[in-house]
């Protein structure tokens, strides 16, 4: 293509129009010409657009894909075998994140936070303090991220210099949830989303530990975290309406019914020269109130004395590779199995771990200290079964 008609869908990024600002990224993509990842990459980052945005990512992974195509070889997989995979995947997400929140609450190395007890009934002021303080932490996170990985993209610099709270669940107790529905409503939603937060942080510490960062990395980092954004000022938006109207709260004991008497009927007035006759009044039974009989659950064994920031970073970067398998993209290594069964020429450049990771293993203090009599700790042992199926 002549350098004005390159110049010209350049310019056509700057149009009113999203259509054609989406259609001029397409346009640019099929130059085949490097010289346009720039003006790709800007539209990235500055594009109001979400489709726009779509378009110029696309662009800029078909570009990655151009530079690393260098060999090629065929990935064969059974569809039965996909499938296996695939539903194994979803366990061991469901699996590993109820792990991750269990651990990293318990985790000794990590700074403490305020424990709730699970019958205790906390202020209502003090409940929204807390959750307005959480709130707060996550949004400087995510923006002291997003400033880290902007500058990574724009200068190409790994620059990690910022201070990560790194804010853990609510995990408000049901007495809290039942007593402040609107309360428990938002401290759900703010669990979820400082869960997902948990991902784009992960894969900025790997890149800071190498030293290395491809451009997919902080394309992909910077998608998670706008909708994370999105659902941190839409639980703002929530927490502040009930800060200034809140809602009903329901007690937690029950009102007990009151007890029924029956009033005497009045006596009618004799005649005269009618002997009196007395009937006596009829007083209705008192109608106790039927007790309520409460099951008292099972305690559960206390958690084991380990170390679990060591043991969740070992699960984490496992599944870290299971978890990218496959992707909205289509660059994940199932998504590039199904290419290949279908003819495609794929590059093995996408696959970029020198080994596949083994399987996780506890050292022996450690499964003595999980053994011991009188703990317990099931959903760690399911966590570290499902991960080493994953991997199997």
């Amino acid at each position: 293509m002549s350098r004005p008609e390159w110049v010209s869908l350049a310019e056509q990024l700057q149009d009113a129009d999203p259509k054609v600002r989406r259609q001029a990224c397409k346009r640019l993509t099929a130059t085949s010409d490097p010289a346009v990842i720039p003006f790709l990459r800007r539209a990235y980052l500055q594009e109001e657009d979400e489709r726009v945005r779509d378009a110029a990512y696309e662009g800029l992974a078909t570009f990655k894909a151009m530079q690393m195509g260098e060999s090629t070889r065929r990935m064969p997989l059974s569809d039965e075998m996909l499938t296996r995979i695939v539903g194994g995947l979803a366990v061991v997400l469901v699996i590993l994140l109820l792990a991750n929140v269990a651990i990293r609450f318990k985790g000794e190395s990590a700074p403490p936070e305020p424990t709730q007890a699970p019958n205790v009934l906390i202020p209502w002021e003090e409940l929204t303090a807390q959750l307005e303080q959480k709130l707060t932490e996550a949004q400087e996170d995510s923006a002291n991220l997003r400033a880290e990985i902007v500058q990574q993209n724009n200068t190409g610099q790994v620059v990690c210099q910022a201070t990560y709270h790194r804010t853990q669940p609510v995990m408000l107790s049901e007495i809290n949830k039942q007593t402040y529905r609107d309360l428990g409503v938002i401290a759900d939603n703010l669990d979820l989303v400082l869960l997902q937060l948990q991902h784009p942080q992960l894969i900025w510490d790997r890149i800071c530990q190498t030293r290395q960062a491809s451009m997919t990395d902080g394309l992909d980092a910077l998608k998670r975290l706008d909708v994370i954004d999105t659902q941190l000022a839409e639980v703002d938006d929530l927490l502040q309406k009930a800060i200034a109207s809140p809602a009903p709260t329901i007690g937690p004991t029950l009102t007990p019914t009151p007890t029924l008497t029956e009033t005497p009927a009045p006596t009618e007035t004799p005649l005269p020269g009618t002997p009196t006759v007395t009937q006596p009044a009829v007083t209705a039974p008192t109608v106790a109130a039927t007790p309520t009989i409460t099951t008292t659950p099972e305690p559960a064994l206390p958690l084991p004395e380990l170390d679990y920031t060591e043991i969740v970073r070992g699960l984490s970067e496992r599944f870290v590779v299971i978890g990218d398998l496959q992707n909205q993209y289509k660059t994940g290594m199932i998504d590039r199995w199904q290419q290949a069964q279908q003819g495609e020429t794929l590059s093995t450049s996408f696959c970029i771990l020198s080994a596949w990771p083994g399987p996780f293993e506890l050292t022996p203090e450690q499964l003595e200290k999980l053994n011991a009599p009188g703990v317990g700790d099931p959903v760690l042992t399911d966590a570290i079964s499902l991960i080493n199926e994953g991997l199997a």
